[in-house]
């Protein structure tokens, strides 16, 4: 296998590049910044917290209300971002995809303080794990009590109809085909009220095996998240819940790996780009250009890119790989 001399040196290295790709499924993101970034490492794994902040300001001196714009942006590419990395990609013990399952949750009661909604699904989490673990995964009580489930949620409030009562909207990466799934589901959940989307009358838990779809289940929970800033009762409090270990969107910073995933990239696969867009760095203003391409319908594609980039980093990619799998 070909390796680049550099691979060998220590992965706390620093360097400069003006480009960055970002990997999120079959979605990727090109970055040309117009000016070097310092970076620390030659393949990082998504981190919110050290991500710059890459969105449209007029200057440099921000005001409150373009703070919450720009945090509202930052969460909304970030569970976008998570979604798309961990649909179809966490397997079953026979290698077939889980497909995701989107669920919302509601009270019965008029509950709207928002610690007592929190710990109550905490609990349903937990239940809903042991449940499936024990069932499902055929583990032992010992084992079932392991949180397993994977899965991403956001929180909203009732306002239209029920005065601000809170409710929940779910996406489970790796949850399986569940027995008797509506009895065990309101049982477990015991305080509500449970649907898939906004169907309230659908009963059984249903699923999306095509990226049309996941698309709009994108689009869905990030309707929510950028809702959630704009309200007051969220303020200074945490806006979605991801469960621990999911699948990280990939970051590359390398100009030569760039540049040839670049040139893999077919025109109609190209959803979005934009020229000379303002961010903030160090008190000063910066512009990068920026694409989005769409390659679930060009998987073949997707394989080559994996292929090169595995040239590149074989023991990181292969050590992520191995988290997909249960």
């Amino acid at each position: 296998m070909f390796m680049p001399d550099w691979l060998s040196k220590s992965q706390t290295q620093n360097y400069y590049s003006n480009l960055r790709l970002v990997i999120s499924g079959p979605v990727f993101e090109f970055y040309h910044f117009n000016s070097d970034i310092l970076y620390g490492r030659r393949l990082r794994i998504k981190n919110d917290k050290e991500e710059g902040d890459l969105t449209l300001k007029s200057s440099c001196k921000m005001t409150e209300k373009e703070k919450l714009l720009s945090s509202s942006r930052r969460a909304k590419r970030t569970i976008a971002r998570l979604i798309r990395s961990n649909s179809f990609n966490w397997f079953d013990k026979n290698g077939k995809p889980y497909l995701p399952v989107v669920l919302t949750l509601t009270f019965k009661d008029e509950i709207r303080d928002i610690k007592t909604a929190n710990s109550i699904f905490t609990d349903f989490i937990q239940r809903l794990n042991y449940s499936v673990n024990l069932n499902e995964r055929g583990l032992g009580n010992k084992l079932s009590k392991k949180n397993l489930l994977k899965y991403s949620a956001v929180i909203e409030f009732q306002d239209k109809n029920r005065g601000g009562v809170i409710h929940y909207h779910m996406i489970f990466y790796n949850l399986p085909k569940m027995k008797k799934i509506y009895d065990r589901l309101t049982n477990i959940w015991g305080k509500g009220y449970f649907w898939v989307g906004a169907k309230r009358k659908q009963k059984n838990l249903s699923s999306t095996d095509n990226s049309k779809d996941l698309k709009k289940i994108v689009e869905y929970f990030t309707k929510y998240i950028v809702k959630s800033f704009d309200d007051y009762r969220l303020r200074n409090k945490k806006k979605h819940f991801n469960s621990r270990g999911l699948l990280k969107p990939i970051e590359l910073e390398v100009e030569e790996l760039i540049f040839m995933l670049n040139s893999y990239m077919p025109q109609k696969a190209l959803g979005y780009s934009a020229d000379q867009l303002m961010y903030k760095q160090n008190l000063s203003e910066k512009y990068f250009d920026y694409k989005q391409y769409d390659l679930s319908e060009y998987p073949e594609i997707i394989k080559k890119s994996k292929e090169l980039i595995l040239t590149y980093y074989p023991l990181e990619l292969d050590n992520q790989e191995k988290n997909m799998i249960e």
